[in-house]
């Protein structure tokens, strides 16, 4: 690292505040801190948020999507997915690891169950989608 390379902190990538999310995940985001580490000025891999949010601060859209119930139809796609084989699948990684609403977000785009494991089908697709 150069004398003059930037710190992460001051960077306009952390004055966004866009990676907060990730950033502030202790485990999950280690691996992001890791790259960062390697590109910016930083303190260590686990360095304190200069805008003083701690670890595991996930940000007010997903603090409200963990306070919100899951949808019925959401809800089945994702117990599909937990109970299906499949480890390489992207939305069996999608519907089982990410907040409610992201999970309700993929259903509503109309994305279908490549193995039709769905219990709603293409009606529950449309239906979700509001036709």
């Amino acid at each position: 690292m150069s004398p003059s390379a930037v710190e992460f902190v001051k960077s306009p990538h952390c004055h966004r505040e866009a990676h907060c999310g990730t950033c502030r995940n202790l485990e999950g985001g280690r691996a992001w801190r890791q790259q960062i580490a390697e590109r910016f000025v930083v303190e260590g891999v686990d360095w304190p948020c200069p805008h003083g949010k701690s670890w595991g601060w996930m940000g007010p859209e997903r603090e409200q999507a963990k306070r919100e119930p899951e949808p019925p139809f959401v809800a089945a796609r994702r117990k599909a997915c937990e109970a299906c084989d499949e480890e390489a699948c992207f939305l069996k990684r999608m519907l089982t690891t990410k907040s409610c609403a992201f999970r309700a977000r993929i259903v509503r785009l109309g994305m279908v169950c490549p193995k039709g494991k769905w219990p709603e089908g293409v009606e529950g697709v449309m239906k979700a989608r509001g036709g």
